[in-house]
Order: structure tokens, then C-alpha cells, then sequence
């Protein structure tokens, strides 16, 4: 992975990372599904100013088909994702999202042809790992395997679905980026999900939900450049680096992170096996971008 590539990833790693701390905040005070729909709507300044600088055109006849698949996948996983923390215990379904990194990987590998190094491969079951193992997997004090939550609750098998949807948008994400400019592509992707949740909202009689409540703007606009700086700088660095291995650097980098924004900001106490946890996911990390 070269220096630039590098540099991309992390700064997006990051910028998710902000992105999920001012997401549960405005999430208190929205509904989910209004949420997205702002945050989607927050992106298109940034993403049509770029593509107006850059005069660039609108996305060929190829686009179209991974573009709509993209489209339908991101609405599917968002609410399949509310669903799921709404049927089972976050400590039951969250861990599964560790697999994306490997989900990625033969995704990757089957639509773009693209095969880690054996060295970024053992980084990525190292990611993985620390992954599975830094979340908690207790429920009123009991603590439940990850295998027998999968088969008991729901909503753990949504969460692997969401998992599996976010690994191959990845992959759907470059290919559609053959066909269409990096702003172009993220202005048509949040019109496409923003104007579809929108409808949807409507449809059920909830369109007052997205009209922000005072004192929300704030968040709304911290959330909105967050999220502008995560899809922009994750797009350009998925044109520079392999999909399987900007996703296992994100999902590294941001588990990490989230540990140590918990502790500096929430007091939240990091026993051992969180520090081990860290330890595999930076080793994996790293593993990643140098193997």
C-alpha cells in the first residue's frame, strides 16, 4: 500500500470514527431512519461543489448497474441494522461485525480479482480477531458464545447480513467509480438513498421527523462534515489500494479508536482482554499495510 493510500485510509478510519460518536448523539435526538436521510443530505454540498471544480461529467451508461445495486444494498443494511439492535442485545449482534474485513476479502476476490498478499491476509484474521474478542458478549451478567447467539437470536443474523452487505459494497463501490468521477458517484449515491428513506418516511406519516429539533443543527453540521470527509477520502483511497485491505485498515483503526475516545472521554474502564484485543487489531493493522 503506498504512503498516499495509507495517509487516505487512516484520515478516513478517523473521520468514521467522529462520524459514529456524533451519529449516537444525533441519533438520541432523531429517529434512525431520519438520520440517514439528513446525513445523506449533508453530503451533496461538499460532493457537487467538488464535481462542479473539476467540471466533471455525469456518470457513463455503465454506471447504472452496480450504482442501483449499491443503492439497494446501503438502504437494505441500514434497516436491517435497525432491526437488528431493536430485536436482540447490541452486545449479541455488534461483534459480527467483525467479519466484514474477511467478507470483503472474497468478495473482493471474486468481482474485482483482487488477492491480498499471504502477510495481509494473516492481518486481516488479526483485525478479525481482535474484533470478535474486544466486544462484549454478556447478557444480565450471563455470557453467551457468539455461536449460540447466532443460532438463538434474530437479530445476530441480521447483524451478519449487514456485515456481508457493507463487505460487498466495498467492491460495488469500485466498480461503479470505473463509470463515474469519486464526487459524482457519492453525490448520486445520497441523492439515490436520501431521496428513497425520505419517501419512505413520508409514506408512513413520519415526514415531520426529519426536521431537526432545536438545538440539533449543531450535530447535524459536525455529523455532515464528518461524513462527507469519511466517504470522500475512503472513495479516493478504494481507486489507490486494494478493497479488502482499506476495509480491514477502517475497521481496525476505528475499533481502536472507539476504545480510546471511551476511556479519554466516557471514563470507560479497558481491562486485559480489551488490551489484548487492541494489540491483535494493531498488529493485524499494520500487518495489513505493510505485508
Amino acid at each position: 500500500m503506498t504512503p498516499t493510500a495509507l495517509a487516505l485510509v487512516l484520515g478516513a478510519s478517523v473521520a468514521w470514527s467522529a462520524l459514529d460518536a456524533l451519529r449516537k448523539a444525533l441519533g438520541q435526538r432523531l429517529g434512525t431512519t431520519a438520520a440517514v436521510v439528513l446525513l445523506n443530505a449533508g453530503q451533496l454540498p461538499a460532493f457537487l461543489a467538488w464535481a462542479w471544480l473539476i467540471d466533471a461529467p455525469l456518470p457513463a451508461h455503465g454506471y447504472w448497474a452496480p450504482g442501483l445495486a449499491l443503492v439497494a444494498l446501503n438502504i437494505a443494511a441500514s434497516l436491517l441494522f435497525v432491526q437488528a439492535v431493536t430485536v436482540s442485545p447490541l452486545s449479541l449482534t455488534i461483534p459480527f461485525l467483525a467479519l466484514t474485513p474477511v467478507f470483503a476479502t472474497g468478495i473482493a476476490a471474486t468481482l474485482l480479482g483482487e488477492w491480498p498478499r499471504p502477510g495481509q491476509l494473516v492481518g486481516v484474521v488479526g483485525v478479525c480477531a481482535g474484533a470478535v474478542a474486544l466486544n462484549p458478549r454478556e447478557v444480565d451478567g450471563q455470557r453467551v458464545s457468539l455461536w449460540r447467539a447466532f443460532r438463538r437470536e434474530r437479530g445476530s443474523a441480521m447483524m451478519v447480513a449487514v456485515a456481508l452487505i457493507w463487505s460487498a459494497a466495498v467492491s460495488l463501490d469500485k466498480l461503479a467509480m470505473r463509470h463515474a468521477a469519486v464526487p459524482v458517484h457519492a453525490a448520486v449515491q445520497a441523492v439515490l438513498i436520501g431521496a428513497a428513506l425520505a419517501a419512505w418516511l413520508a409514506l408512513r406519516g413520519r415526514a415531520t421527523e426529519l426536521v431537526p429539533p432545536r438545538g440539533a443543527w449543531g450535530l447535524v453540521l459536525g455529523a455532515s462534515v464528518a461524513i462527507s470527509a469519511a466517504v470522500g477520502l475512503q472513495l479516493i483511497a478504494l481507486k489507490l489500494a486494494l478493497a479488502a485491505l482499506v476495509e480491514a485498515i477502517k475497521r481496525g483503526i476505528g475499533l481502536i479508536l472507539a476504545v480510546a475516545f471511551g476511556r479519554l472521554f466516557f471514563g470507560e474502564r479497558i481491562g486485559r482482554r480489551q488490551l489484548y484485543a487492541v494489540a491483535a487489531m494493531a498488529a493485524g493493522a499494520a500487518a495489513v499495510m505493510v505485508g
